[in-house]
């Protein structure tokens, strides 16, 4: 498997975990932006994991609605674009690992 094989199924197999994708996606604490932190903070965290927990159910077919109250600069616009990537990304790979799996069981 090449490494783009590989991200594109981890990312995949993200497509109903936000929070894993969030862990896996941003270079945490590695030199830049991002060199102090270790990942989300803890609210946004937890509404990864409702989102998770939510789209694990038998509920997901209904829609989720969170709503966070707060003041300037804790991190909502971060949260957003969390959210926009791991969509965007999650299900643009979860589409290519399914097909490279029928490629594969076709060429066996």
């Amino acid at each position: 498997m090449t490494n783009e094989e590989y991200l594109a199924t981890a990312i995949a197999d993200c497509c109903r975990d936000p929070s894993e994708f969030v862990k896996i996606a941003y270079p945490w604490g590695e030199p830049g932006d991002l060199a102090d932190e270790t990942g989300p903070w803890d609210w946004q965290r937890e509404i990864l994991n409702d989102i998770r927990v939510h789209l694990n159910s038998s509920n997901r077919y209904i829609p989720l609605q969170l709503a966070v109250a707060s003041g300037h600069g804790i991190g909502k616009s971060a949260l957003q674009d969390h959210c926009h990537c791991w969509h965007r990304e999650a299900t643009r790979h979860e589409d290519v690992a399914r097909n490279h799996q029928v490629v594969q069981a076709r060429d066996q």
